[in-house]
């Protein structure tokens, strides 16, 4: 559920579209949420992999450390690039 979340500012970004992440996103949540480690995702589209890289920002947004938050996302097709992708996406 995306109570895994723990941070309620954040569930309520996704309540109104989910109430359960995906089997794709279940797999990684743990590593991306909860880890530094890295991750190469492939997955086929429309599988959550958006969602997926918002995991690992939601993760640095929560640290909440001194240093200014910065992250890259990668976007493995132009037209979906061009879509805008992201946030709500």
């Amino acid at each position: 559920p995306i109570s895994a979340l723990g941070n309620p500012i954040f569930e309520q970004l996704y309540a109104q579209k989910i109430s359960h992440f995906n089997p794709v996103q279940t797999q990684v949540f743990h590593t991306l949420y909860c880890t530094n480690r890295n991750v190469l995702l492939g997955a086929p589209t429309s599988s959550g992999k958006t969602l997926v890289a918002e995991f690992s920002i939601l993760r640095m947004l929560n640290q909440r450390s001194n240093a200014r938050p910065e992250a890259t996302v990668l976007e493995g097709g132009a037209a979906h690039a061009s879509e805008g992708g992201g946030w709500g996406s």
